[in-house]
């Protein structure tokens, strides 16, 4: 398959996704996360035979054959996600991608926490320590419509 109008950083994603060992760790739910990936990169495969790229995700993977033989097609457009964060635990977000007008190769992800839930709460205090550290404070000016 040659990816080669997706972006460098979405195929280092959907590389890391597999074969990155940290990934297990961060992904409450890596192997659906995983196999997902594989049937995303199916659906690409389709679009465009051919990438030598598949070869490194079959020899480096033990799982990666066996899901790519399952043959599943995935266009991913929403779901719900579970990192886990070594300093503030579990995170659980709802996601969905948006294709951009005018190029059907740009793709947006917006992942977003339940208002007040304690993933909202964690990504606050992660907020806090970063502006803590970097010498700068959020801009507390409202934004958006209106402002």
């Amino acid at each position: 398959m040659d990816l080669s109008h997706e972006t460098a950083d979405s195929l280092r994603t959907h590389r890391a996704r597999i074969l990155d060992p940290e990934a297990r760790e961060r992904t409450g739910d890596w192997e659906q996360v995983a196999c997902e990936t594989v049937a995303m990169l199916r659906l690409e495969a389709g679009r465009c035979p051919g990438d030598r790229r598949l070869g490194e995700l079959t020899l480096n993977s033990p799982e990666f054959s066996t899901w790519w033989n399952d043959h599943r097609v995935l266009r991913h457009t929403h779901g719900s996600a579970h990192y886990w964060h070594r300093l503030v635990g579990d995170l659980h977000f709802s996601y969905e991608f948006m294709q951009l007008p005018g190029d059907d190769n740009q793709t947006l992800c917006v992942y977003l926490p339940e208002p007040h839930s304690a993933t909202a709460e964690s990504l606050g205090i992660l907020s806090s320590w970063n502006a803590s550290t970097t010498g700068t404070a959020p801009d507390p000016r409202p934004t958006g419509p209106g402002s």
